[in-house]
């Protein structure tokens, strides 16, 4: 069994992961595709993504926090926030105006978004990336919170256990048809 991501030798996997304790990852199988994939407890997925939508669900809610990238004056930033979805596929979340993503949003409301989930160990990343723009429903007044949608422009899913071609666009008008 070898205890890396990618098309690599047990001697090479045992060698990278030295010190690492190999207790703590799950060991990788190989599929059809010759790419060696990470075992995950939770799913009888293998090499293949059920349904799309599926994983969605499942990215979203496995999720702890959404975290948002921002640009602002002061130059990119990113902050983890609590987040709602609701039908449409329409992604919410409450901030007070003052913290530095709020302020690069008033200035510039492009927005870059990521939801994901963990399967543990190295390269066991599945989970959803966005770009769009912020709309305050609510206004910012100091103090007092405000509430943030993200439009996105595009999502894509992502699934670091398929290697390079772990990575699909999604189509908003399926993911807007999606009720939670």
């Amino acid at each position: 069994v070898a205890w890396w991501l990618g098309r690599r030798s047990d001697a090479d996997a045992v060698e990278s992961w030295e010190g690492v304790g190999r207790e703590a990852v799950r060991p990788l199988l190989p599929c059809p595709d010759g790419v060696w994939h990470r075992v995950c407890e939770n799913s009888n997925r293998g090499c293949a993504m059920d349904d799309r939508l599926s994983v969605v669900r499942d990215v979203v809610s496995r999720s702890g926090a959404l975290v948002v990238s921002t640009v602002g004056p002061q130059g990119p930033w990113c902050a983890p926030v609590g987040f709602s979805l609701e039908d449409g596929f329409r992604l919410a979340f409450l901030s007070l105006p003052e913290p530095r993503h709020v302020q690069d949003l008033l200035a510039d409301p492009r927005i870059s978004a990521s939801l994901f989930t963990s399967d543990g160990g190295y390269g066991g990343y599945v989970g959803i990336q966005m770009a769009g723009e912020a709309v305050f429903e609510t206004s910012p007044e100091p103090g007092q919170w405000c509430r943030i949608c993200i439009r996105p422009d595009e999502v894509w899913l992502y699934d670091s256990r398929r290697g390079t071609t772990g990575r699909e666009r999604l189509d908003l008008a399926e993911l807007a048809a999606m009720t939670w």
